[in-house]
């Protein structure tokens, strides 16, 4: 039987073990990245802890909140997840302000995990609640986050005026460079997918600029990376390269695996358009990295195991060109990204028309202009269905003159 001391003092202890943790998590640099991760699982532990202690809820919500970044650059966010769903359950225990953040940072795991619409479904609540209740920074920071959802599910104009509204609002805000500034790589990345070039390239070069000033070296290598797909799209490779270069040398000395990741995966685009395959795989083999295989990272999985197969087959090593691009189209199926699977279907029927294997392959180009079909307004699936609807008539023919 435990007595009313010893329940007293469990509450005192745990109380100061989370005070330990909420300090520990207000500002996580790189050091407070690497401690966090050789303690994550005393870290994981007080939570769950805190969460089986009411009077405790108000402590264990904000360390959920602030260790968001860590759970995602880490890749942890399906075993954190319901802790924050449980933590948002238990609302009566906790301010209206923090409910903001744990909203913000709950919808956060669910765009990590590609569940886009329960990403912009909380995102919206998070909004809400804190245009009645909660601080200029919470609003500016809800529509931030929309910005980002709504990127990904390629609503673009959706994502620019949710973005240029979390702008108006953060630049009237003291403390808030850190999320002006990936306003403005954001908004970079929906103005370059709705083909906006010259903006752009505007908002891109104010972001890294704001990452230079503020010393922040993760950022500032996210935003290169981002920058040089628009100067890849534009041709200029060399810029691209080199702004990647610079990338890698900023995150070589952190944990930030996935950061890595994404930059070796430009990398060998870079490479592959000018047709230096080796230098492409070699960079697509670092991005294929152990941390990534065992991860939870879909999205940069599929990317890496298309642009390795892609490569690979580009030097005519059909059979491990075909492995990898199979093991991508069962990624993207599993994320939902019709587009991006009909891309690595493309690159597989190309494969096995490349061994003569026409029987096979027409039926995937066939699967692949039915996909295609399904978005007559989007200026890659146009593309891609003019360039294939020739590609698999040119295929048929060759059937048809091999077997009259």
């Amino acid at each position: 039987m435990v007595t009313t001391t010893e329940h007293t003092s469990f509450i005192t202890q745990s109380k100061r073990m989370l005070a330990y943790w909420q300090e520990t998590t207000v500002h996580i640099d790189l050091a407070t990245m690497a401690l966090l991760e050789a303690e994550r699982h005393n870290l994981f532990h007080a939570v769950q802890i805190g969460l089986r202690i009411p009077d405790c809820g108000e402590e264990t919500a904000v360390i959920l909140s602030q260790a968001i970044p860590f759970i995602a650059q880490r890749g942890y966010w399906q075993e954190w997840q319901p802790l924050l769903q449980m933590c948002l359950a238990q609302q009566q225990f906790q301010k209206q302000t923090t409910q903001i953040d744990l909203l913000i940072s709950l919808g956060r795991t669910y765009r990590l995990n590609s569940q886009f619409d329960e990403a912009i479904k909380t995102h919206q609540a998070a909004k809400q609640l804190a245009q009645k209740n909660g601080t200029q920074q919470q609003c500016g920071t809800a529509l931030h986050d929309l910005l980002e959802d709504y990127f990904f599910v390629r609503q673009y104009q959706k994502a620019e005026e949710v973005g240029l509204a979390a702008l108006e609002i953060l630049e009237s805000i003291a403390d808030a460079e850190q999320l002006l500034a990936n306003c403005y790589k954001m908004l970079g990345s929906v103005f370059f997918a709705s083909q906006k070039q010259t903006e752009a390239e505007e908002m891109f070069t104010h972001a890294v600029s704001m990452w230079r000033q503020l010393q922040h070296p993760v950022h500032l290598a996210r935003t290169l990376n981002d920058l040089s797909l628009l100067l890849h799209a534009q041709q200029r490779y060399d810029a691209a390269e080199a702004c990647l270069l610079e990338a890698a040398s900023l995150l070589n000395s952190t944990i930030n695996e996935l950061d890595k990741c994404m930059v070796q995966i430009n990398l060998g685009m870079i490479y592959s358009t000018q047709q230096q395959w080796g230098r492409a795989e070699n960079a697509l083999r670092q991005a294929n990295s152990p941390f990534l295989r065992q991860s939870v990272e879909l999205p940069r999985k599929a990317r890496v195991n298309n642009n390795l197969g892609y490569v690979l087959f580009r030097q005519n090593r059909y059979t491990e060109a075909d492995e990898y691009l199979r093991e991508a189209l069962t990624y993207w199926q599993e994320i939902g990204d019709d587009l991006e699977y009909a891309n690595s279907l493309s690159s597989l029927a190309d494969c096995l028309h490349a061994q003569g294997n026409r029987a096979e392959a027409l039926p995937l180009y066939d699967q692949l202009l039915l996909l295609l079909a399904q978005y007559p307004t989007h200026p890659y699936a146009q593309s891609l269905q003019a360039e294939y609807t020739a590609v698999r008539q040119n295929v048929q023919d060759e059937k048809e003159a091999a077997n009259p």
